[in-house]
């Protein structure tokens, strides 16, 4: 090619067996819309696009004759739920943009554009609004989702769609000189465009002309990559928050394409590396060599440095929808797909992409129902949520799980079972550092349990449990505050999805005043603890009704109980039937070999009568089994290997 010459693309017509230039465009994509454009008139016999190089030969690019033009079906995918526009401006913003994508999947992926490339080019979205098919396919699809959502009659809402598709194609041809906006990228980025675009009055006019601009830069590249590239190099080199924005929004664009996003991920072993891959550069982690500046490396790296809401959220919403799927994760062996599961779900939380986003917990909740579950035990939405639970790591990661999940189908089937949840993993808080992580300042202790507190009452949970619970977390951030952050109050009582009498809200838990072991007598002070730093702070006393479970088998265990009165049938399961194992009463202790083991409760045990017992938490036996540790290693694996031979005698009697 000649030293600056620039690539041209000639649009070229057959009439009557005769060729003629028709006109040219800047890109090659542009060429050929525009000579379908002519052919679909029916006034031309063919078209063709060349590439003008300054060569002496034709480069033919494109080439179509109207005989072969048959009717190809025109379809939307049809989405269930759309923001409310109520101005033009409206329809140009990332959300409307977004879900333009994802109606408009199989026209833009056929097109390659992306939905800021479609509205902000005249040529384009003149050829969208001329595909009468499609277009009502989509007023219709959004007129039905707003109709529902206002209140207002169909024709009204169809009406202001039709209208307001009319005024941006107006206002594309009205702007469509943006050549001058569009050089100004290679002088100053896009800081420069919005600078120059300030002067317009006009709000609307005046992002119009800037995402123009951007559009316009990310078309000069015709496949995926180069679009994905184009706009992180200029995000790279953005200096403020507004310039981030945009670029932000343009690559989830993007991304937000199935196409694409094969296209830009390349190959991928399985889909369990696939999803791996796409957690990775949500956390800025992704890396194949040190060496290399590979396009999803740069996006990680730019990730990493910057908050990119949109580009994270269309990427988790990927995820989400895979796991939510039936494609195996491995094609290996159960074990395999199992510990990819759980990789994956580690990666997810260590680098905090799990919280705030029900439909990523649900879908995780529904891969967990088919992968976890034992290979003969039936797909059970108790055992998913359990064995999530039993995932995640901490009480304040558990606890917004559930709440997450509060709000999604899977979670309002689940609800009683959600509840019972909530109820035993707050039975097990005594102090609001709980819910939070390590290392977390006093401000943000508060800030944190009381934006807890509000997302429980704000769930769709009954109002007696959304207001127990609240009461409980407010009961905890006055004792913390109360006491500087130093001291914390007994556990609330448990509560089962079950019980049918729901306890006052309002009453707190009756405590047990134990002696203080140090001179046995008095009660002992609240917080108050004994010379070797085991707590000595009244344990909490928990009521049980006949037939109500007391815990489950296969939960976490968080807590040893101690029978003062009543007695309890502890039952195993075989097949499909609870088999009673064993019968205990008064002085008897349950519920203690999960907390030495660590591992999940062996037997689910249910009141055989009226049934009081003390609580103790997990804490308190560890710190006891941790100086045995200390002082006696040797009788410590003692009771541990006690524990797994008592584990196996009972599995080994349930299946005899």
């Amino acid at each position: 090619m000649p030293e600056g010459f620039d690539v041209r693309y000639e649009i070229h017509v057959q009439e009557d067996g005769r060729w003629t230039i028709y006109t040219d465009a800047a890109s090659k994509l542009r060429a050929i819309e525009e000579g379908q454009n002519l052919l679909a008139s029916g006034k031309f016999d063919a078209a063709k696009v060349t590439e003008d190089r300054g060569q002496t030969k034709e480069i033919l690019v494109w080439h179509e004759e109207a005989g072969n033009r048959g009717d190809k079906a025109v379809t939307i995918t049809p989405v269930d739920d759309s923001p409310v526009c109520e101005k033009l401006d409206d329809f140009y913003g990332i959300e409307a943009r977004l879900l333009m994508g994802r109606l408009f999947r199989p026209y833009l992926d056929e097109q390659g554009l992306t939905p800021i490339e479609l509205i902000h080019d005249h040529t384009n979205i003149r050829t969208l609004k001329r595909n009468d098919d499609l277009c009502n396919q989509a007023l219709q699809c959004i007129g039905g989702i707003w109709v529902k959502k206002t209140g207002k009659k169909s024709l009204e809402c169809m009406d202001f769609l039709d209208k307001m598709a009319g005024q941006m194609v107006a206002r594309a041809e009205t702007i469509k000189d943006l050549d001058s906006y569009q050089k100004m990228f290679k002088e100053g980025g896009i800081k420069k465009v919005i600078e120059a675009a300030a002067k317009e009055k006009d709000a609307g006019v005046r992002d119009y002309i800037i995402r123009g601009a951007l559009a316009r830069q990310i078309s000069r590249s015709a496949d995926w990559e180069g679009k994905l590239m184009a706009s992180v190099e200029l995000a790279e080199k953005a200096k403020d928050a507004a310039a981030l924005a945009l670029l932000d929004e343009a690559i989830a664009e993007v991304l937000d394409s199935s196409e694409a996003a094969q296209e830009i991920l390349g190959f991928q072993r399985n889909l369990a590396s696939a999803l791996q891959t796409m957690v990775q550069i949500c956390a800025g982690t992704y890396s194949i060599s040190e060496d290399t500046s590979a396009p999803l490396e740069r996006l990680s790296a730019l990730m990493g440095r910057n908050a990119m809401p949109w580009t994270q959220m269309v990427l988790m919403e990927r995820v989400g929808r895979s796991l939510s799927g039936i494609a195996l994760l491995t094609k290996g062996a159960r074990e395999d797909e199992q510990d990819a599961f759980r990789e994956l779900i580690k990666h997810m939380i260590g680098n905090k992409l799990f919280a705030n986003s029900g439909p990523l917990c649900e879908a995780a909740t529904l891969r967990a129902k088919s992968v976890l579950r034992d290979e003969y035990e039936d797909e059970s939405s108790e055992n998913a949520i359990d064995s999530m639970i039993s995932l995640l790591p901490a009480i304040a990661t558990k606890l917004g799980y559930l709440l997450d999940l509060c709000g999604t189908d899977f979670g309002a089937k689940s609800q009683d079972h959600i509840i019972a949840c909530l109820a035993n993993l707050l039975a097990g808080v005594t102090s609001v550092v709980q819910l939070v992580e390590y290392g977390t300042s006093q401000e943000e202790i508060i800030t944190a349990a009381a934006g807890i507190r509000d997302r429980l009452l704000k769930t769709g949970l009954p109002e007696e449990w959304r207001q127990r619970f609240g009461k409980r977390i407010y009961d905890l951030l006055i004792s913390h505050q109360q006491n500087d952050g130093k001291t914390s109050i007994s556990p609330a009582a448990k509560d089962d999805a079950k019980v049918k009498k729901v306890a006052d809200p309002e009453k707190a838990p009756e405590n047990d005043q134990e002696k203080d072991p140090a001179n046995g007598e008095g009660p002992v002070p609240e917080g108050k603890k004994d010379a070797k730093g085991v707590s000595d702070e009244p344990l909490a006393r928990l009521e049980y009704d006949e037939g109500d479970i007391i815990f489950r088998e296969g939960e976490p265990g968080d807590a040893a109980y101690l029978i003062l009165t009543g007695n309890v049938d502890i039952l195993k399961k075989a097949g499909d039937a609870q088999v009673v194992i064993a019968h205990v009463g008064q002085g008897a202790i349950i519920g203690e070999m999960a907390l030495i083991d660590s591992e999940p409760r062996m037997a689910t045990v249910r009141a055989a009568s009226k049934t009081a017992v003390t609580v103790i938490p997990s804490k308190e036996l560890k710190i006891r089994m941790d100086r045995l540790q200390k002082f006696d290693p040797v009788l410590r694996r003692l009771v541990g290997m006690m524990v797994q031979r008592m584990r196996d005698s009972a599995s080994t009697s349930v299946e005899s």
